[in-house]
């Protein structure tokens, strides 16, 4: 590496602070994984839309158009599935 590298990498690090993340927070007198916290909130969320969803669904008039409720429902849902992949065999290349 060049020595105006170093010196451009060196000026970068000191003008921007380093990221310092918070892993552990306080919540209700005990201490808990951040992550964790933000995961299951949205799970919540997210599960607070799909039963409001299908309520919706299932209470809306026959003439009431439901679409956007069945949309609502499959976005939230497909938030959790994993993209579908294709596996192939272990193929050898000659």
């Amino acid at each position: 590496m060049s020595t105006t590298e170093e010196k451009h990498r060196e000026s970068v690090s000191l003008i921007t602070p380093p990221v310092q993340r918070d892993t552990e927070w306080s919540i209700c007198c005990s201490k808990s994984d951040s992550q964790a916290i933000k995961y299951f909130v949205q799970v919540g969320m997210a599960g607070v839309v799909m039963v409001f969803s299908m309520y919706c669904i299932t209470s809306a008039a026959e003439t009431e158009d439901k679409a956007i409720y069945w949309s609502l429902l499959s976005s939230t849902l497909t938030y959790f599935l994993d993209a579908p992949a294709i596996e192939h065999p272990n193929k050898q290349i000659l």
